[in-house]
């Protein structure tokens, strides 16, 4: 046999050896840096982890709470912590469109109209106790509407040419009610800039009660201001609600009171937001606020 013909299966294999080490190498080359990226996200998320009591952190929940601040408790982790409600979003007018700013108050709103009032008892020294905020209950069942609520709605839908709606004074799931004298038409957009404050209220009364040994109480006190007569009867003309909150070291302070007209027109998303902002700010602080003017 001659050399030539020796040396071709030696070549051969040689050749192949060298083809298959290449393709190992290029198999590790891409598979290592890949896995030690892998190990280095787990290994971050486990120290993530770790400073959560061992499960990963939920993201929008709020920190833990200071001594006026706040946690986010069961329905409000699962939002970032002062996002608006998709069901507000819709309700609201796109931003930059038909929004209107709710409009300044002047002079003595109250002069002339009816005052039905929500505050809770009245103490020995003849000031309100307020509702307590802590028996939201969802899907309490609903009673109706009269027909002399229907038919105030119906006509001042035709005066406004807009959607109007029956608006409670308390909210229906802190226990509102849909009597003639707890409920009264005003624009859907005043309905939805109460339900504003109503989700911020819920959400801070939800961060407090879900902490071991709270002692953070709210209590409402609500009142609408009605037109007693002439073409406007029986519609809402101002809504004013007030939250009280009970601090650590037993005092009350006013931290909500906020006014809405019966008759404004669209909000907006820019302006819910505001709003909610604000809300939630002055629930979870400590300060007075100031009397609406």
């Amino acid at each position: 046999m001659s050399k030539a013909t020796a040396s071709a299966p030696v070549s051969r294999r040689f050749l192949t050896g060298c083809l298959t080490w290449s393709l190992v190498f290029a198999v590790l080359t891409i598979t290592l840096p890949c896995a030690s990226a892998k190990n280095a996200r787990g290994a971050a998320h486990g120290r993530k982890a770790s400073l959560h009591g061992g499960k990963p952190p939920l993201h929008g929940r709020a920190p833990a709470a200071s001594k006026y601040g706040a946690t986010a408790g069961p329905r409000a982790g699962k939002l970032p912590r002062n996002s608006l409600s998709s069901f507000v979003r819709m309700r609201a007018a796109k931003a930059g469109t038909t929004s209107t700013t709710a409009p300044t108050i002047r002079g003595n709103y109250k002069a002339g109209l009816a005052r039905f009032k929500i505050k809770g008892a009245v103490d020995s020294q003849g000031r309100t106790t307020g509702v307590n905020l802590n028996n939201y209950q969802s899907g309490r069942p609903r009673g109706s509407w009269s027909e002399y609520q229907t038919n105030v709605r119906n006509k001042m839908s035709a005066r406004l040419a807009m959607s109007i709606e029956i608006s409670h004074n308390l909210a229906h799931a802190n226990g509102g009610l849909e009597s003639m004298t707890s409920a009264f038409p005003a624009t859907k957009h005043q309905n939805t800039e109460q339900l504003v404050v109503e989700q911020a209220y819920r959400r801070v009364v939800d961060e407090y009660t879900t902490q071991p040994g709270n002692q953070v109480e709210f209590r409402f006190k609500g009142t609408q201001y009605v037109h007693p007569g002439g073409e406007k009867a029986g519609e809402l003309a101002f809504g004013r609600t007030k939250i009280d909150k009970k601090l650590d070291n037993g005092r009350w302070v006013t931290v909500v009171d906020h006014l809405m007209t019966g008759d404004r027109g669209p909000i907006d998303e820019k302006e819910a937001q505001q709003l909610n902002d604000k809300v939630l700010g002055q629930l979870r602080g400590a300060s007075t606020a100031p009397r609406p003017t």
